[in-house]
C-alpha cells in the first residue's frame, strides 16, 4: 500500500470539540453493543450500526462533500438514534449511555445553526455555509 496516503483518513480539525464529541458517540456506540451481552434484537444492533455510520459520515462531511440537506438529516439522526437506542436497550445503564449519546448529538446538532452567527463555538466543517 505505498500509494495510499495515510493523512487521508484523518478528519478535518481532529482535536475540535465537535471532533471529540463525534469520537465519544462512536465509542458510546461500540460500548453499547459490547455491553448488551449479545442478547438483543437484529432491530437494535442495526441501529447502533446506522448510528456508527451516520457519525463517521458526519466526522468527515466535509471529505464526502454531501449537499447541505442530506448532512442536516444526518445531524438529525446522530440527535434521534441515540434517544431510540435508550428506549429499546436492554439494561438500565446502557439506557442512560444512550441518553448521554443523545444529548452530545443534541450539541453537535446546535452547532448547524450557531456556526455562522457564533463562529468560534461552530463545526469547522460546515463553516463554509456561511457564505
Amino acid at each position: 500500500m505505498q500509494g495510499l496516503d495515510w493523512h487521508t483518513f484523518i478528519p478535518f480539525a481532529p482535536l475540535h470539540w465537535t471532533s471529540i464529541f463525534h469520537y465519544i458517540i462512536l465509542l458510546g456506540a461500540l460500548f453499547i453493543l459490547v455491553a448488551s451481552q449479545s442478547n438483543v434484537s437484529i432491530i437494535f444492533i442495526f441501529i447502533l450500526a446506522l448510528l456508527a455510520i451516520l457519525t463517521g459520515a458526519d466526522l468527515y462531511a466535509n471529505l464526502i462533500n454531501l449537499p447541505h440537506f442530506v448532512i442536516f438529516m444526518i445531524r438529525v439522526g446522530i440527535v434521534g438514534l441515540p434517544f431510540v437506542i435508550a428506549g429499546i436497550a436492554p439494561q438500565e445503564e446502557l439506557r442512560a449511555l444512550g441518553v448521554i449519546l443523545g444529548l452530545l448529538g443534541l450539541a453537535i446538532f446546535a452547532t448547524t445553526f450557531l456556526t455562522c452567527p457564533i463562529p468560534f463555538l461552530g463545526d469547522p466543517r460546515i463553516r463554509p455555509w456561511c457564505g
